[in-house]
């Protein structure tokens, strides 16, 4: 079988998309530049097929505030749908910033007993809200 993969490219910045399984893995800077580019590319998956979006940040390299706001941008178009943006393969250091920020509940699991650590070490308000959401995990 034959699944169909696309590229995005930006000199800071790569996103791989395999279409079929509604995946996208991004390499290198999301920052204020590149954002547009993986809302741009999130947003066309929303023409293929139903279901939730998965977006690997395994090989992100740099996250800015305008690289999270890309993902609340992708999640404001996905939910009207009835469909989610679930982040997966998160490097420890950008997930206690998702979790700070509070965009923990986009995580759909963690990746480590640190990843774990920075969701019960955030300030109580944030911790309290991963909680009721369900994405506070046990290993």
């Amino acid at each position: 079988m034959t699944v169909a993969t696309e590229t995005a490219y930006r000199s800071d910045m790569t996103v791989a998309v395999d279409v079929a399984a509604r995946r996208a893995a991004v390499s290198g800077c999301l920052d204020m530049s590149t954002a547009p580019l993986l809302v741009e590319t999130l947003s066309a998956l929303l023409h293929f097929g139903e279901g939730d979006i998965i977006l690997d940040l395994g090989s992100v390299t740099f996250l800015d505030a305008a690289g999270m706001s890309s993902f609340v941008q992708v999640v404001n178009r996905l939910r009207p749908a009835g469909r989610r943006l679930i982040i997966e393969a998160v490097p420890e250091r950008l997930g206690r910033l998702l979790v700070l920020a509070g965009l923990g509940f986009l995580v759909g699991r963690p990746t480590s007993r640190a990843h774990l650590a920075a969701v019960h070490s955030a300030p109580s308000g944030k911790r309290n809200r991963a909680r009721e959401s369900g994405h506070i995990w046990a290993l």
